[in-house]
């Protein structure tokens, strides 16, 4: 399964984003655009990449979350990625990146909007 987010919803200034499946070479590069498309709304404070529904991780996926956390920091937002478990926490944690990115587990509240992304 390689959609890159399903899903996104806004709450106050904070985008998130929920990739499902694999975040893997296969969507990698489609994934940093959506992440890159997020930053440029000038009303966003920040994204959140919630990884909950991911199940695989590789080091392409790993890039890109690195380099969208960078993405961010030029852009002077908050980048924050959640959820991480099983198989992708554990390649956060033997690469060193789980605490780079400072991966905290799932915030959830009432007063998310959804809206489909095309993948």
């Amino acid at each position: 399964m390689h959609p890159v987010i399903v899903r996104q919803s806004r709450t106050g200034g904070q985008q998130t984003l929920y990739p499902v499946g694999e975040l893997d070479a296969v969507v990698a590069d489609r994934f940093e655009v959506v992440v890159a498309a997020a930053l440029t709304d000038d009303r966003l404070t920040g994204v959140v990449v919630d990884l909950s529904a991911v199940t695989f991780l590789d080091c392409a996926g790993v890039g890109a979350l690195v380099a969208s956390r960078q993405s961010a920091q030029r852009a002077a937002k908050a980048f924050d990625v959640i959820g991480a478990a099983g198989l992708p926490r554990q390649v956060l944690q033997l690469t060193g990146t789980l605490t780079t990115l400072r991966v905290t587990p799932p915030v959830r509240t009432s007063q998310q909007i959804s809206t489909p992304l095309a993948a």
